[in-house]
């Protein structure tokens, strides 16, 4: 019976394990960093009240992305922009997660 009890807790549990991964927000926050890193370079610099937008904007997209594609999918990509050091590299991200839905 206690044996039972344990696979019934993770199987409860295996949602939650299943979709930690970076939060939306800590991708797009990367995101914007790398962002800002390249203009700093071309010595040029984001406005300020752009940045929220694109935050936001990010955020969105990245939600709708993590609901359509589902959490596994999303956890996979968004653990790529975390480790991605150019925006460029981010954006080869989606087009890998792209890619691989297709050969699917």
């Amino acid at each position: 019976m206690r044996r039972f009890s344990t696979l019934l807790a993770l199987v409860a549990l295996a949602p939650l394990l299943t979709a930690c991964g970076p939060s939306p927000e800590d991708a797009c926050a990367h995101i914007i960093d790398l962002m800002q890193q390249e203009l700093d370079a071309k010595g040029t610099a984001l406005a300020e009240d752009k940045v929220g937008e694109i935050q936001k904007k990010c955020v969105e997209r990245a939600n709708k992305s993590k609901e359509m594609k589902g959490s596994v999918e999303y956890k996979k990509e968004a653990k790529c922009v975390m480790a991605a050091q150019s925006v460029d590299a981010a954006a080869a991200c989606s087009d890998q997660a792209d890619e691989s839905d297709a050969a699917e």
